[in-house]
């Protein structure tokens, strides 16, 4: 029979290097559990770093999505959806991952893979649908689908800080269907807003209140939304030099399509005055349309001036 040995100097030690281990175990366990259920504190005090290392991602899609319109490379369209696949598996519902992955998939021609995308979008992050609905519109049109594109983007237009993109495309949309003098309408309104400094400055104010509606920034909400309750906005606008946002007038590809768009709209009307006159505007915004419709700009300005001699 061993002898009992009455004061063993490592009992003590062993006592507290096996609690530790328990201890340790049993953190474990609770860890362990958490993660299985991942109750909301857990999720809420993880998000910020998963946010932030999706960002790196997703600014590194960005690069490789800007080089590659550039160049219009598959190698950096592919690095590019890469990325922002590795941005949405760290944080699913990151809208700006998501919105870019469609983009790039219709880009590379992947249309049904970015329509379920810009689907999942609108149902993600509906403070957004309004480019979810304007990418929709794009997708529509490249599948050839203009009632479809027509519908999706009026539906941006009626949210968009700036509807000035989506009205024009709906312009030219309408226009197709012969529905000229909604496409007329459309148009108009989207000149009107691409010209306009106050849209400039309101748009902005809309672009951060949906931020700050999605952050829940309450106190900041208030100050934007009694500075949008505003009629006059003459004062705000004083402020600003306007010079830069004039030179960017003076050669438009918007503006420069817009009015190509409502000139055929006209043209189909037979309103030939109206016709020509917006084709040589088109073609002071962006000289190079010209080309699309030199021979239209020369029966416009013909019929135009019999028109004027029957009157």
């Amino acid at each position: 029979m061993a002898k009992k040995i009455a004061n063993d100097p490592y009992r003590f030690s062993d006592k507290i290097f096996l609690g530790s281990l328990v201890a340790i175990w049993g953190i474990l366990c609770i860890f362990g559990i958490l993660t299985l259920i991942q109750p909301k504190w857990l999720v809420n005090l993880s998000k910020p770093g998963r946010t932030e290392e999706a960002m790196t991602n997703i600014n590194a899609g960005n690069s490789y999505l800007y080089n590659a319109r550039q160049n219009n490379s598959t190698k950096n369209f592919q690095l590019a959806l890469t990325n922002y696949q590795k941005a949405l598996e760290i944080d699913p519902s990151n809208y700006e991952a998501m919105a870019n992955l469609g983009i790039t998939y219709l880009y590379l021609n992947m249309v049904d893979e970015a329509q379920a995308t810009f689907e999942k979008c609108l149902k993600t992050d509906t403070n957004s649908d309004y480019h979810s609905y304007a990418y929709l519109g794009d997708l529509y049109e490249r599948k050839g689908n203009i009632e479809k594109a027509l519908e999706c983007y009026l539906l941006s237009a009626k949210k968009h800080p700036d509807p000035s993109y989506p009205l024009r495309k709906a312009g030219l949309f309408s226009m197709r269907l012969e529905k000229n003098d909604d496409a007329i309408n459309y148009l108009k309104k989207s000149i009107g807003l691409t010209k306009s400094f106050e849209n400039v400055y309101k748009a902005t104010l809309k672009e951060a209140r949906y931020r700050l509606t999605k952050d829940q920034d309450t106190f900041n909400l208030k100050i934007i939304d009694k500075e949008l309750q505003k009629t006059d906005f003459t004062k705000d606008l004083q402020r600003y030099d306007k010079n830069i946002f004039k030179q960017t007038q003076q050669a438009s590809k918007d503006l420069g399509y817009a009015h190509m768009y409502l000139a055929d709209a006209y043209f189909f009307k037979k309103l030939f005055k109206e016709a020509a006159d917006n084709y040589e505007l088109s073609m002071h915004y962006f000289p190079t349309l010209g080309e699309k419709f030199n021979d239209k700009l020369a029966f416009a300005r013909a019929n135009s001036r019999k028109q004027d001699l029957q009157q």
